[in-house]
């Protein structure tokens, strides 16, 4: 039902899908627990529906901007919410009520809280309701291939957090883009994982040249912590060194002053009915670490060695910080194991790693229902033969008590921008491949293709897909294959498997 009135009667223009997916295969009321494709399969229209751990690349910032729209819903942050259905391009919104979001060992935002949120959203209004499922409009939201702008920013991210969008002027653009004299730019702070950890402490240098006006914003309304700061003249301009503390060391026994975590290394990958004790080997090398800390070397001639500590956690997000050296063999992998929900919160299939000690930094958030927490370390040998040594030094987790990427600083020019300068920008995810007859191919709002160009030079741009390279010789390949097996079929006069086709998906993410 819902379907055909989306594909005869609703108003034109993509379509947002609510609740975020948290995993490629969501749980329904009806008994359903898979892929949600269906959806798209229904509809004839554009649906902007992104599936976490899915099979098909999606950007992390599609991802996080769906994820932003459901936190302004339900903070009620009706500005941000209406600017971040902008960027998206998506003025219709549909709010599956069948999806169980109660589902154990799930994080799914409640679609009764999202339409609660519409309901007195005063940009939205309700379109139309099929049984559990509700459609909303964005009060004329006007839908164009193109749009043309004169309010311009520059970030300094590929990710920018929208989140800044409410405090720039109606309307703002960002571009991401070094600093373009006259034009106001946003100094995003890099992710944790950039920021320097010094003992208990992070810290971060955000450089600011001359010929601007700054002030610092915290992005996120649930604040950050607290964020001390300095301000030094550079060359050119001035320098913020932001500075936080961190919560009590959670890991039992991070620094492995006290021993290896286990007297007895641990197989965590056992196919079983084979003696592999020796092939397993763990020991602790004093002052081998960084700065002459101890490290901890795991080495396997078959399945993997494993050792792990324990954390003193009750809850909230975590800093996990860790130093390793890769020996040979496999990359060095680390598994923050959920105990309740037996699986590991984070993964890291092949930390980034070689000869020499490299660190490694993430914030992670467990589930509220993971129960206890244990960090493993690994040295896998997946590969007969494979003999793999990794070592691990230093490792620490500390209480994050909100984001600390979500601070930035807004710069307005001292001299405002001469106003030839154009932005025009098209309903499409961002790609290489994309070109015009002319101006400067940018990304806009981390999200779609723009181009900045002359005023008086908006006509005949002409934005354009070209295929990439590899796009076209993988069709080339795949229709070469195919004629060969239905070649080879016929020729052994054996039956014809018709239904055997083949699916590509192009840079844009369409099915072709």
């Amino acid at each position: 039902s819902m379907s055909d009135y989306l594909n005869s009667k609703a108003p034109p223009g993509p379509l947002l899908v609510l609740p975020p997916d948290d995993f490629y295969q969501m749980p329904y009321s009806w008994g359903y627990y898979g892929n949600d494709g269906f959806i798209t399969s229904l509809l004839s229209r554009e649906v902007v529906d992104p599936s976490a751990q899915g099979y098909d690349r999606v950007s992390s910032e599609l991802s996080a901007t769906d994820a932003q729209v459901a936190q302004a819903l339900l903070e009620r942050r009706w500005g941000l919410a209406n600017q971040l259905l902008a960027a998206l391009g998506t003025p219709l919104i549909l709010v599956r009520g069948d999806v169980l979001a109660s589902f154990p060992g799930r994080d799914i935002t409640s679609p009764a809280a999202l339409v609660a949120g519409l309901l007195s959203d005063p940009h939205v209004r309700l379109l139309h309701r099929a049984g559990p499922l509700d459609v909303f409009a964005v009060v004329g939201a006007a839908v164009h291939a193109t749009a043309l702008s004169h309010r311009i920013a520059t970030v300094n991210s590929s990710a920018p957090d929208l989140q800044v969008l409410p405090l720039l002027p109606e309307g703002t653009s960002l571009v991401t883009s070094p600093m373009r004299t006259g034009l106001p730019a946003v100094i995003q702070a890099p992710p944790e994982s950039r920021w320097r950890l010094e003992g208990d402490t992070l810290t971060v240098d955000l450089a600011a040249p001359a010929g601007w006006a700054y002030r610092m914003v915290a992005l996120s309304p649930a604040g950050v912590p607290v964020i001390s700061g300095s301000v030094t003249g550079v060359r050119g301009g001035r320098q913020y060194q932001l500075r936080t503390a961190l919560g009590a060391q959670q890991l039992v026994d991070g620094s492995l002053r006290s021993g290896p975590w286990q007297s007895n290394v641990g197989n965590c990958n056992d196919f079983g009915g084979r003696n592999v004790g020796a092939a397993l080997h763990g020991s602790l090398i004093p002052a081998a670490g960084p700065a002459g800390a101890p490290a901890l070397r795991l080495e396997a001639t078959t399945d993997s060695a494993c050792e792990s500590t324990a954390l003193r956690w009750s809850g909230g997000s975590l800093l996990l910080s860790l130093w390793v050296r890769h020996v040979s063999g496999a990359p060095p992998r680390v598994c923050l194991w959920e105990s309740a929900l037996r699986r590991c919160s984070v993964q890291t299939p092949g930390l980034e790693s070689g000869p020499a000690w490299t660190h490694v930094q993430a914030v992670i958030t467990p589930n509220p229902e993971a129960g206890e927490l244990t960090l493993f370390a690994y040295a896998d040998s997946m590969v007969a033969g494979q003999y793999t040594v990794n070592e691990y030094a230093d490792a620490a987790a500390y209480p994050v008590v909100a984001p600390l990427g979500a601070v930035a600083l807004l710069a307005t020019p001292s001299t405002p921008a001469p106003s030839h300068l154009q932005l025009l920008t098209a309903n499409s995810s961002y790609s290489g491949a994309w070109t015009a007859n002319h101006g400067q191919h940018v990304l806009v709002d981390g999200l779609r293709n723009g181009w900045l160009v002359p005023s008086n030079r908006t006509e005949g741009l002409d934005p354009h897909y070209v295929p990439a390279q590899w796009d076209t010789l993988a069709q080339l390949t795949s229709a070469l294959a195919g004629l060969a097996i239905l070649t080879a079929l016929i020729l052994k006069d054996l039956p014809v498997p018709w239904g055997i086709h083949t699916r590509h998906t192009n840079q844009r993410g369409q099915g072709l």
